[in-house]
């Protein structure tokens, strides 16, 4: 695996979860 996909994925996980811990946090507000 290449440095470049390596951060290319680990970049794309870590906005995934951003974006999911973000919809949670939306969705539990009243």
């Amino acid at each position: 695996m290449e440095i470049r996909q390596l951060e290319y994925f680990v970049s794309a996980s870590l906005l995934g979860n951003l974006t999911r811990v973000a919809e949670r946090h939306f969705v539990s507000q009243p």
